[in-house]
């Protein structure tokens, strides 16, 4: 069994040798983090420009009369490569953010540096995450839609792996070489946070959760203002609630109080968040957060249109349907 279990790893390492480079492009004029010019990055530039030139004329005319969405699109052209685009973004204090084509490429480059970050339910922050030994550990993080991070973070995990000799995956490498590099030129060496998204995933939705992580990360007045109201508003009852389900459903770390926070806050405001983690408590404290940081002077991600509405907005026109269906 031991010998079997050997040669599967052997067998994943050599795959790890033979795995194709993404392509890296780095766009410095970055985007405002509003709906409509995400939607100028993310489809114009980075599905026209660069996605669909690889793949052969005929295939692109199929692509571009058939498919009914970008999503399909880019589903189509999954084989074609992998790719990584990365700009900052304007209206937030330095920050950054990385496009992954394919969601295993961003887990391959991103899982022991996100570990190491934050931590998780099994390793404290600042863990390096052997991938052999913890399929498990790696197997979960492929199922992350996105990841946040910072500078300083990045710094320490490539520094200790050079003193420890520590291994890089391949992905790792040229994660560092082709987009850590980058990022340190850019930045010239100060704080910034860094987030990611991949095309395969929800991806504008996911980037509105990563961007309330950096917002959380960079100023420190709308970090103060959600432990407030962490601290004044959520009934204890909530609290515990919600705890459960970052720490023994999503292995967040229970003892990082950072964390916890930061999540709570990135779950409450995303888009789509009346679907997800913490659906229960949308109605009670979604818009009583939102409106709380607005006096900071800081807006969460994505809030700059009518077109996505306060979830519990959203949920009295649910409950207001299912009435009439019942009350003639």
């Amino acid at each position: 069994m031991q010998k079997i279990i050997y040669l599967i790893f052997a067998f994943v390492f050599t795959l790890d040798l033979f795995a194709t480079d993404p392509q890296f492009i780095f766009d410095p004029e970055g985007f405002e983090l509003t709906k409509l010019d995400y939607r100028r990055w993310q489809r114009d530039e980075f599905m026209i420009k660069y996605i669909y030139p690889v793949i052969s004329d005929e295939k692109q005319n199929e692509l571009v009369l058939n498919a009914k969405s970008d999503r399909k699109k880019s589903r189509l052209a999954y084989d074609a490569f992998d790719f990584i685009k990365c700009s900052p973004i304007k209206n937030v204090k330095l920050t950054y953010f990385c496009i992954f084509f394919h969601n295993n490429t961003m887990t391959d480059a991103l899982a022991r540096l996100s570990t190491y970050y934050e931590g998780d339910g099994h390793h404290r922050a600042g863990t390096f995450v052997n991938l052999e030994s913890d399929s498990a550990h790696y197997l979960g993080k492929n199922l992350i839609a996105g990841h946040n991070m910072n500078s300083t973070s990045m710094r320490n995990f490539f520094e200790l792996a050079s003193a420890k000799n520590e291994f890089l995956n391949h992905r790792e490498r040229r994660f560092k070489e082709n987009v850590f590099k980058q990022l340190e030129e850019h930045s010239n060496g100060q704080y910034y946070e860094f987030i990611t998204a991949s095309i395969q995933g929800d991806h504008r939705r996911t980037l509105s959760h990563e961007a309330d992580h950096a917002l959380f990360g960079s100023y420190p007045e709308y970090r103060d203002a959600v432990y407030k109201f962490w601290d004044e508003v959520v009934t204890e009852k909530d609290k515990k609630g919600m705890i459960e389900i970052l720490t023994d459903v999503m292995h967040y770390p229970k003892d990082d109080v950072k964390v916890l926070r930061d999540e709570f806050q990135a779950f409450m405001l995303m888009e789509g968040a009346e679907s997800l983690a913490f659906y229960e408590y949308i109605g009670k404290y979604q818009e009583k957060l939102y409106k709380t940081l607005l006096k900071t002077g800081i807006k969460p991600a994505f809030r700059d249109g009518p077109d996505i509405p306060l979830c519990e907005d959203k949920m009295k026109g649910f409950k207001n349907k299912i009435l009439k269906m019942f009350i003639r």
